[in-house]
């Protein structure tokens, strides 16, 4: 859940709603070298800790995972849970609701670029694309792709507020790139300083009022995909570049 609606979440905290995540199991089944306890006490920990970086309460629910029944008393615990929070949205997972597929990475930046355009518009950034007409297929969850994608633009969006109006500008690009498809934000900011390689470590930010999750998502999202995300900053200018490579798979002829 953190993953797909994370950047979701944190900004509805932002705006004073509360957040909260029920968490049906704990997944501590899904490390064989862990036992189901401990590594469901990992599991514990680190939902804490996200959920918290989120703004968010934590719920636990009282099932183990794999063994999570669908019957009559499953939908009466989550009903008095909605019945206790109250929630005016409610945002879930649902059986095949999140699933791999082929999809064109200029589609899925351009899913990305759309949710933040008004926003850019807003900020006076001027955020363009330059997408190959290459059409790279990648295998992946688009909506989870996107996140990650549109995590990398809204950082990017955040470090130009710190340049002149007329000098905010970031670009996406899509390129093929050594059997990948390379996606790349750029942004005409400060730069990263000496601090690229931990930008996509938990709780890090150079931002006073920032989380330190966006970007660790990205790129959790883009290493689950089997690809890789990185940041550098652009040599002799100012600014930096976030990089995005995924593995080419093109769809099955038909």
């Amino acid at each position: 859940m953190e993953l797909t609606t994370g950047a979701l979440l944190l900004k509805q905290h932002k705006a004073g709603d509360r957040i909260v995540i029920l968490h049906m199991t704990l997944g501590e089944g899904g490390n064989p070298k862990m036992s189901p306890a401990a590594y469901g006490a990992q599991k514990r920990r680190e939902a804490l800790a996200v959920d918290s970086a989120l703004g968010a309460e934590s719920i636990f629910a009282p099932y183990r995972d794999g063994e999570l029944p669908d019957d009559e008393a499953v939908r009466l615990y989550v009903a008095n849970v909605i019945r206790q929070v109250k929630p005016t949205h409610i945002f879930t997972h649902w059986k095949k609701s999140i699933h791999k597929d082929h999809s064109r990475t200029s589609a899925i930046v351009q899913d990305a670029v759309d949710l933040v355009q008004g926003d850019a518009v807003i900020r006076n950034i001027h955020l363009a694309t330059q997408l190959t007409s290459t059409p790279l297929h990648v295998l992946g969850d688009r909506v989870q792709l996107a996140q990650a994608l549109l995590n990398l633009i809204a950082n990017a969006m955040d470090a130009v507020a710190a340049v002149e109006p007329s000098q905010r500008v970031v670009t996406v690009t899509t390129e093929a790139a050594y059997e990948a498809a390379l996606v790349v934000v750029r942004d005409t900011g400060p730069g990263l300083g000496n601090v690229p390689e931990i930008l996509f470590e938990p709780f890090f930010t150079t931002k006073p009022s920032g989380m330190g999750m966006g970007l660790p998502i990205a790129r959790t999202i883009v290493e689950a995909h089997g690809g890789r995300a990185w940041a550098a900053n652009i040599a002799g200018s100012a600014g930096a570049s976030a990089y995005v490579s995924l593995p080419l798979e093109a769809p099955a002829s038909s």
